[in-house]
């Protein structure tokens, strides 16, 4: 990372750069609002990204721009050998073993010395006990536990400097909601999200103003609440006619859609999509695009139901279109989909699942003629991320319902929505069928008209929120007398290589 510009002969010295700490407690690279966050910090601060490693970054942080740095580490090492304690009655002994392991790695990385710009008001004889500090903390919840509680010890370290929380969803939600230890879980974490939600940042942010509601109503939030819609970044552009073209003879040579029945007919250096660089292909089928990470609030089954009654409607329809759905991501439920993908005997419609280089999923996107969301919220006032990398793309989405939906997606505006597999079986047949094509030509104006991250993210955060936030003070150096000790001494038995680093 540059050292701060110096400054003329005989001018006072520029104030170094104020470095920023960007708080991801899952895997990073799955986490897009967190790394828009990082791009647009940079031109204001110098940014450390700490979360876990496992997917890529988005390009513009992969290639490691002036400012920026990743520390990311994998939670799963210490408890490797752990595996007997993940069932029967030791399961929470082991859940509370991941929480101290995750928090000391964690802690570990935040401050352990690294190439970031020195901090912008340390005493001089804090270094030797915090290598780095941060003068602004920005963290994701969920998941709430610990990452509340990290960065709440961690503003202390650096002298409580500013905190912003981005409410993405409501952690204590995500676990389930039936008699027994699990209700009480649920409601321990509730009561901890919300005592650290009100005590912990000077400003929040959130998805949705259903959600800004939800915080002021029931968490009696007293710091200020923006509400930050998700918009799609300058990554994501309609592709060129030749980047679809390259991107498609990579896929049918390297992946699932080698296998498609109509690659055998088609001459060579032809394409699913195109005839050429630059003109499509006569006849070609019409593409869904669904980005899923395979868990239970996203139901596939109903893309999957609705296919099915299409094929077996249109099957013998020679005027309407063959359909490919292109279904991107990794997750649990994506080996026993596939199972029911390939039980189905389908005429006019294939699947194909696929995981890509980051680089090429922005391309991908923008070749679909329609994008399906099937988010399904855990809160009902969180909204699907993956609509904004669609509507970025040119894309218009028909997405399933709920309560604040109608804040990303306007029905017969920039997309249409559906409640169930029949509902979606009839928007597919009527913008595929006879005319379809003008009523997505609309769709596709609908979404011109949204905003970009970048500049949704300036009015919002860069004039909103970061003018109003306080300075660090002193830090408490007790505190960070006592976390340091306890943090080596807890790396000591579980990673003693790691101590070489600090």
């Amino acid at each position: 990372m540059p050292p701060p510009p110096s400054s003329p002969p005989g001018s006072p010295p520029c104030p170094p750069t104020p470095c920023a700490l960007v708080l991801v407690l899952g895997d990073a690279g799955r986490s897009p609002r967190m790394q828009y966050h990082c791009l647009s910090l940079l031109p204001r601060y110098d940014v450390t990204l700490l979360g876990y490693s496992g997917s890529p970054l988005v390009p513009p942080l992969a290639c490691g721009p002036p400012g920026f740095q990743a520390r990311l580490f994998d939670p799963s090492l210490p408890l490797a050998n752990a595996r007997p304690l993940r069932r029967g009655p030791l399961l929470p002994l082991y859940y509370l073993l991941r929480l101290l392991s995750v928090c000391s790695l964690a802690l570990f990385h935040a401050l352990r010395p690294g190439s970031a710009a020195p901090p912008s008001s340390p005493p001089s004889f804090l270094p030797s006990l915090l290598p780095s500090r941060y003068d602004l903390i920005l963290l994701q919840s969920p998941p709430s536990l610990p990452a509340l509680a990290l960065a709440y010890l961690l503003s202390l370290l650096c002298g409580r400097c500013a905190v912003v929380l981005d409410w993405h969803n409501l952690g204590y939600t995500m676990f389930p909601d039936r008699p027994g230890a699990w209700r009480a879980v649920r409601a321990l974490v509730r009561w901890y999200e919300g005592l650290l939600g009100r005590l912990l940042p000077h400003a929040s942010l959130c998805v949705s103003r259903a959600m800004r509601a939800w915080l002021l109503e029931n968490f009696r939030l007293a710091h200020p609440v923006h509400v930050l819609h998700d918009r799609p970044p300058s990554l994501f552009s309609p592709p060129t006619p030749a980047r679809k073209h390259a991107l498609f003879l990579k896929l049918q040579a390297s992946s699932s859609l080698s296998t498609h029945p109509l690659l055998p007919s088609l001459p060579p250096g032809q394409t699913l999509l195109t005839a050429s660089p630059s003109l499509p292909r006569a006849g070609r089928p019409r593409v869904i695009v669904s980005g899923t990470s395979w868990t239970p609030d996203e139901d596939f089954g109903m893309l999957l139901d609705a296919l099915v009654e299409l094929d077996e409607r249109q099957g013998g329809n020679g005027a309407f279109p063959d359909v490919l759905c292109l279904v991107t991501g990794r997750g649990p439920m994506k080996d026993m989909y596939e199972r029911k993908f390939a039980a189905h005997p389908f005429k006019k419609v294939s699947i194909r699942t696929l995981w890509l280089e980051a680089a090429d999923y922005p391309t991908l996107v923008g070749c679909a003629d329609l994008g399906v969301s099937l988010h399904t919220s855990t809160s009902g006032i969180d909204l699907p991320m993956k609509v904004l990398d669609m509507y970025g793309a040119g894309v218009p989405v028909a997405a399933v319902g709920f309560e604040c939906l109608p804040e990303l997606v306007q029905e017969g505006v920039n997309g249409r929505v559906f409640e169930d597999a029949g509902g979606l079986r009839a928007i597919l047949e009527e913008l595929f069928g006879e005319g379809g094509e003008e009523e997505l030509g609309r769709l596709r104006e609908g979404v011109k008209k949204g905003k970009r991250w970048e500049e949704n993210w300036e009015e919002v955060v860069g004039e909103g929120v970061l003018p109003a936030l306080p300075a660090a003070r002193a830090p408490a150096l007790l505190l960070a007398a006592a976390t340091v000790a306890v943090l080596l001494a807890a790396l000591k038995l579980q990673h003693p290589p790691l101590l070489a680093d600090w």
